[in-house]
């Protein structure tokens, strides 16, 4: 093979597009993302122009079973620059996540158990002001509360009995790259 051909490799349902010579990786994928947990982009991505929106930024980051420091900031950075609101525009949009997490117990338990830790974390972070983390917790509190007010549907409910006794994410294939 040509040392400055991409190799394309599939797995798990999404693509690792990776530049032999620089090592530089990408992965692609279409219509969704399919991690821990599946983010559906189908009619979304024409929220925002230059990116995915915002709400579905947020959930690649917290729907990570196995939370790390690097999402953690980015959590942070992310609900300290854009307002948490039932749109999206230039905002986080709660409706939108508690729709998904009213209908998916596994999701839910995912981002519910991640939120709270970002949290609790935000006073480590000395680059942020006592304002800075106010208002984090106070957006992360009301993401929370809107989750927890959507009704849910009867799967979710039925999921919930069986709690993390059964494995509620999918295993992540690692690329080694």
């Amino acid at each position: 093979m040509d040392r400055n051909a991409q190799m394309v490799m599939a797995v798990s349902g999404r693509f690792v597009v990776t530049d032999p010579t620089s090592k530089l990786h990408a992965d692609v994928f279409f219509d969704e993302l399919s991690m821990c947990h599946k983010i559906d982009f189908r009619g979304r991505l024409e929220k925002d122009f230059t990116t995915i929106p915002l709400a579905e930024l947020l959930l690649e980051k917290m729907q990570i079973v196995q939370l790390n420091e690097k999402h953690v900031k980015d959590t942070i950075l992310l609900m300290r620059e854009h307002d948490v609101r039932s749109d999206d525009k230039e905002s986080i949009n709660y409706e939108h996540i508690a729709n998904i997490m009213a209908a998916d117990w596994g999701f839910y338990y995912t981002v519910t158990t991640n939120l709270n830790p970002v949290k609790n974390r935000l006073s480590s972070y000395p680059e942020l002001t006592e304002e800075d983390r106010n208002n984090v917790s106070h957006k992360i509190e009301t993401l929370l509360e809107m989750i927890e007010k959507k009704p849910k549907a009867l799967a979710w409910k039925l999921r919930a009995r069986v709690c993390t006794k059964s494995k509620w994410y999918k295993d992540v294939e690692d690329v080694n790259r």
